[in-house]
């Protein structure tokens, strides 16, 4: 469940930081941007975690620096392809008017973990921790801050991976240092410890619905990856939509469209009322009316946890549209009313 990206340009990083060379610093600048790519936020987090650890703890690595940023500016160079404008509206506007706006998940969670990782780094700084693990705290630490549009179970414990084994290192150093009677005893331990046993319990509890059985599947098919839900719904469209002919596939199922190599009816990876403005769900149906496509799949109670509202422009031109094909589990099929899909 940890995000490998953040993971590996951090990796990246302190190979840069041990080699104290220029050009290591450029491929961990490179590996910041892929990040960057990849994960936004995080990305952002990895970028601005390591300008910390590079400034402020590696004074003699200031000199560094420019190389850090020279592949960091290397990897960003495809957004030149990008208007101003839509950079502006996309990466700063458009977030602060509604991604920040979205309601969380679990935040009681969220700030079980946020406090055990503030206490870890309390921990760290009176046990005088070497510079590396404080700058892995500092990266956990807006690792969490970047979750905070949606902290849910799931994105929380991907984000875990800094608190682990700083956690694990505080419980070493009590054992060395004479036990917990040390100045950084229970107090500073015992809330990062309980996070830990509680990542344990989940683990354990979602460990079943993780097993060929519980899912429906052969060992083989299991092994193989392969998920007979999904082949069935591919095996669908496959039968009904011509290659090169749109589906839709929502509110939020964009690898549909890879596995049933079948582009998107509108331009919208996926759409949820908590985060994206009413202008792109009528957008959406603008598409959709101007080039109706033969199938629809939809599966709403996978976005039941974001609060999804039914009552917007894209939804009530399917109802009116469209009718019930068949239903597999939660997800729902739609064909047109009037005939016009491709047989």
């Amino acid at each position: 469940m940890l995000e490998a990206e953040p993971v590996c340009a951090w990796a990246a990083l302190q190979v840069a930081q041990r080699r104290s060379r220029g050009p290591w610093y450029a491929l961990a600048g490179g590996a910041a941007g892929a990040a960057i790519w990849m994960l936004q936020t995080k990305g952002a987090a990895l970028v601005v975690a390591a300008g910390i650890v590079t400034a402020l703890y590696y004074r003699s690595h200031r000199k560094h620096l420019g190389w850090y940023l020279l592949g960091l500016a290397g990897s960003m160079l495809p957004l030149l392809a990008w208007p101003v404008s839509v950079l502006w509206s996309t990466l700063v506007s458009f977030p602060l008017q509604h991604y920040l706006g979205v309601a969380g998940i679990g935040k009681k969670f969220f700030f079980v973990a946020l406090s055990a990782h503030l206490l870890v780094g309390l921990g760290l700084w009176i046990e005088r921790a070497p510079r590396d693990a404080l700058g892995l705290w500092w990266l956990g630490a807006l690792l969490y801050v970047s979750t905070l549009s949606l902290p849910d179970l799931h994105h929380v414990i991907s984000n875990s991976f800094a608190t682990v084994p700083l956690t694990l290192w505080l419980v070493g150093q009590h054992r060395v240092r004479g036990g917990w009677a040390h100045p950084s005893g229970w107090m500073f331990t015992a809330l990062p410890v309980a996070y830990l046993l509680a990542l344990v319990v989940v683990f354990f509890i979602s460990a079943p619905e993780l097993l060929p059985r519980q899912q429906g599947l052969t060992v083989g098919q299991w092994l193989r990856l392969e998920q007979p839900d999904i082949a069935a719904l591919v095996a669908v469209v496959h039968e009904r939509v011509p290659p090169g002919r749109p589906i839709y596939a929502g509110p939020f199922l964009p690898g549909l469209y890879f596995e049933a190599q079948r582009p998107n009816a509108t331009r919208f990876s996926h759409l949820l009322t908590s985060l994206h403005p009413p202008e792109f769900f009528l957008e959406a149906r603008q598409a959709i009316s101007a080039d109706p496509p033969a199938l629809v799949i939809l599966n709403y109670r996978l976005v039941e946890k974001f609060s999804y509202r039914q009552d917007n422009p894209l939804d009530e031109y399917l109802r009116a549209n469209y009718r019930p094909l068949e239903q597999r589990g939660d997800v729902l099929i739609l064909e047109p009313r009037t005939g016009r899909g491709y047989e």
